[in-house]
């Protein structure tokens, strides 16, 4: 298992500031997505009734799960497939930015899938690239966790099946969209 100190994962997010607010990115989707989902700075409608109604919530999970929010406001996906952890937090969210999703863990055809490296990553993997459409997109918690998460990364970024994705440090976001253009952004969020 990697383990990482302060001083490294700094260094990292510090390699990746050109990027940050999509600069640098020459896709017009690109950079977009980035400077008006990922890197939104302005407060969504709610994140104060959220924050309310989960106090408890790290800071780290609350940014992750306001990412998640406004990706579910991007995406606007009737179905979500979650094969991941906290269920309960991620369905809020998600339930918050767009109010038609339904998370389960037997969605048929989802627009939005999140899954965590892991065991049963290649198994997970699988399981949503089945379930997936050709619009979908695709969050992979944990991407730096170990070597095998990073290689499943790598192996994911250079699939056939897969076109822009996104390397946010904590999480990848993959668009299972072939039609866009084929490159693996590292962004800060």
């Amino acid at each position: 298992m990697i383990v990482q100190t302060a001083a490294e994962r700094l260094f990292g997010r510090l390699l990746r500031v050109p990027r940050t607010r999509g600069f640098g990115i020459q896709s017009p989707f690109a950079y977009g997505f980035v400077r008006y989902v990922v890197a939104e700075t302005l407060p969504y409608y709610a994140y104060d009734d959220l924050r309310a109604a989960y106090p408890a919530i790290p800071k780290d999970d609350r940014r992750r799960l306001e990412l998640y929010l406004r990706i579910a406001n991007y995406v606007q996906a009737t179905e979500c497939l979650d094969l991941a952890e906290n269920e309960e937090w991620f369905r809020a969210y998600v339930g918050a930015g767009c109010k038609k999703t339904v998370v389960s863990q037997d969605a048929r055809q989802p627009r939005l899938l999140r899954m965590q490296t892991g065991p049963e990553q290649d198994r997970d993997l699988k399981r949503c690239l089945d379930a997936a459409g050709n619009d979908a997109l695709l969050i992979v918690e944990g991407i730096r966790r170990d070597e095998r998460a990073r290689a499943l990364w790598q192996r994911l970024c250079q699939s056939p099946r897969t076109g822009t994705a996104f390397d946010l440090y904590d999480c990848g976001l993959v668009f299972l969209d072939t039609w866009k253009v084929k490159a693996c952004y590292k962004v800060n969020y």
